[in-house]
């Protein structure tokens, strides 16, 4: 392999690794393999400057903004910091930074180096007006919705004027092992480490799922302020404390030899702490030395981080297990003889999917390298092949669901059970599903009632729910004749919800709202779906080869088939009679982006659908328009770079019919 090719395949390692972290928020390497990937880069460009690149992932800060949210452009850089492994790199940053400011002595600030989501938030006279991630350093993402259900975060403070400050949301180790128990019962893929929890949770479009995830803060920086005066590190500190934000306590300062000290003493210590940590953070303390040192174009010359050595252990994987979750993923995790690391025993770790096991080759018996770089779930690094024994065999992941013997089907790099809602691991969550409202809109019957009603075992599929009577659960504690009368009178009604509501509430994989509705438009009766075949199902457009087979594999299960059966023979109509209000759309793929004042975005995307067109969620080259309200975003632009058309709200209701202006809209 030569120079060039090598440089190339590092870059695009490192590449793919900054968009699993920093866009889909699921690391797919650790932070030390990606750290020595870019030092091994970092050297190569070094030593071939003929083949340095701008693109290179050496010159990048952080990943690129979402298209989920709307842009914002920092008023400086958001930089990210250089990188020392040992004590002599340390002190090879003190003599460079002593030579450059021509002083003996230079006083530091070290700080932790928080594991979580770099965030700016902007003030202007006393008031939180805009929160945003660091992105790409220049552009963030404004998540300003999800940033005010953060508790410890000031909406209000003393100081007048413009203000802006950095800092880390993050997520403490309890409630991180909290969400995952919950994610591994639920069958949705787990959070790999506090960091990931964090970002996923700060980037919900849903503020709601922001706020039940009990994220924290903590401030360290001024970016920028109009009204105040400070000249130190540690004076920003006390300022930000004085103005009620939450800060880090544990900071010293000092010359190199008391940073490495304290640096020593953190190591020993940070199992012991209530979140996660990655290192420590070494800034020059007074701002005057740091404004003479400058940045590169990646990085402040002033800072450094001091990054921990990963803590690794050897242990034996006993048993690979599989848990099933309520949407039917099977999840495996590697049962281990019991180990101390990173300051807790140890006796599971999670294998993540099929692939993840097939990749490391791990089996029962194997003798594998346990890591913990500053997260809370250990992970299996690699196996110890050497001391595998002779009678070892791969694992075979299991093609029937160990809970309910239905075939499994592998969705992305997800294992699922086809049982749904016999599945007695997906049974109570498959209910609470097909009641909601976007399916069978059955009023009153909350979460609380299923689960009681399984518990007492009035039902165990939809079709049961049909069966109930009103002295049937009238009875039940709790559950007076006019409560029951009310559950059964919502249960009847709801039988003719029709054909898209009700493959929405069976829950079938990759089948959203949406896809619902399309297919029930597309082939109108229950009769057609359970006799079609993929290709037929790949004419719509919105099909593509995943969701065709997810369809095919779940009207292929003869116990789907039977309820279906049943909840036909008990009256539930099986048929879609919606029509398009007109079809002057049709043909027509359209992405909304923006803000519109009387409009929220699914109405309008319903109103585009009504008349025959396509809501698109991103801007391609088949894009027709993209109807642009305020604060558009990154779409208006890619819009524009493509050539899109870009209409406005007024330009929409003059492409449909006059009826359905906003006013005769909401009757």
């Amino acid at each position: 392999m030569d120079i060039l090719e090598k440089i190339n395949n590092l870059r695009k390692t490192l590449n793919q690794a900054n968009e699993n972290y920093y866009e889909k928020d699921m690391p797919t390497i650790t932070d030390s393999e990606y750290d020595e990937i870019l030092a091994e880069l970092s050297k190569l460009e070094e030593l071939y400057p003929e083949y340095k690149s701008i693109d290179s992932p050496t010159s990048k800060v952080g990943g690129k903004v979402s298209e989920k949210f709307n842009s914002y452009k920092h008023r400086y850089p958001l930089l990210s910091l250089g990188n020392a492994f040992s004590y002599q790199e340390l002190r090879a940053f003190d003599i460079r930074v002593k030579k450059a400011l021509n002083k003996e002595y230079i006083e530091y600030m070290a700080e932790l180096k928080i594991d979580g989501l770099s965030v700016a938030l902007i003030y202007q006279n006393g008031e939180l007006i805009l929160g945003a991630t660091r992105g790409d350093g220049s552009f963030g993402e404004n998540v300003t919705n999800n940033i005010m259900t953060i508790k410890d975060i000031p909406k209000t403070i003393k100081i007048k004027g413009n203000l802006e400050v950095r800092g880390e949301v993050f997520m403490d180790n309890k409630t991180f092992d909290d969400l995952n128990t919950i994610r591994l019962i639920e069958g949705l893929p787990l959070f790999r480490n506090p960091r990931n929890a964090a970002a996923g949770s700060l980037r919900q479009l849903n503020n709601r799922i922001t706020s039940q995830r009990r994220l924290k803060s903590f401030i360290y920086e001024i970016t920028y302020s109009d009204k105040l005066n400070y000249k130190s590190q540690d004076e920003v500190i006390r300022l930000l404390k004085d103005n009620n934000f939450s800060t880090n306590n544990k900071w010293i300062k000092g010359d190199i030899e008391d940073i490495i000290n304290f640096c020593k003493k953190v190591i020993l210590e940070r199992n012991s702490l209530k979140y996660g940590i990655d290192g420590v953070v070494v800034k020059v303390n007074k701002l005057a030395d740091q404004m003479e040192l400058g940045y590169t174009e990646k990085s402040p010359r002033w800072a450094i981080a001091y990054k921990f050595p990963p803590e690794q252990k050897e242990t034996i994987v006993k048993d690979i297990t599989i848990s099933v979750g309520r949407t039917g993923v099977l999840t495996p995790m590697a049962e281990l003889k019991e180990t101390l690391i990173g300051g807790s025993q140890v006796k599971r770790a999670t294998l993540h999917n099929q692939d993840y096991i097939i990749d490391k080759d791990i089996r029962v018996g194997d003798t594998v390298i346990l890591q913990k770089a500053g997260d809370v779930i250990p992970e299996i690094v690699r196996v110890i092949t050497e001391k595998r024994p002779q009678t070892s065999t791969p694992y075979i992941f299991p093609d029937k669901c160990p809970i309910c013997c239905s075939e499994v089907i592998k969705i992305e790099a997800s294992i699922k059970c086809t049982g749904e809602l016999y599945c007695p691991a997906q049974l109570v969550k498959g209910l609470i599903h097909f009641v909601s409202r976007d399916a069978m809109d059955i009023n009153g019957l909350g979460e609380k009632y299923i689960e009681y009603f399984v518990k007492e075992g009035l039902i165990n599929t939809p079709v049961d729910l049909y069966r109930l009577k009103k002295e049937d659960i009238s009875v039940l504690e709790g559950l007076g004749e006019k409560s029951a009368n009310n559950i059964i009178e919502e249960i009847s009604k709801s039988k003719t919800r029709g054909l898209g509501p009700l493959l929405y509430g069976f829950g079938i994989p990759l089948i959203g709202n949406k896809g619902a509705k399309i297919l029930a438009k597309s082939f109108k009766s229950i009769d057609r779906l359970l006799n079609l075949n993929k290709e037929e199902l790949l004419e719509i457009e919105t099909v593509g080869d995943k969701m065709a087979d997810s369809i095919v594999a779940f009207f292929n299960e003869s116990r789907n088939i039977n309820i279906i059966s049943e909840l036909r023979s008990l009256g539930v109509i099986m048929e879609d009679d919606t029509r398009n209000l007109s079809e002057d759309l049709k043909g027509k793929t359209i992405v909304i982006t923006g803000s519109f004042s009387g409009y929220d975005r699914k109405e309008l995307s319903n109103l585009v659908e009504l008349h025959g067109g396509k809501a698109s969620s991103s801007v391609s080259k088949k894009t027709s328009y993209v109807l642009a309200g305020d604060d558009p975003g990154s779409k208006l632009s890619k819009a524009v770079d493509l050539g899109v058309k870009v209409i406005t709200l007024d330009d929409l209701l003059g492409l449909i019919s006059e009826r359905m202006k906003k006013d005769e809209y909401n009757k």
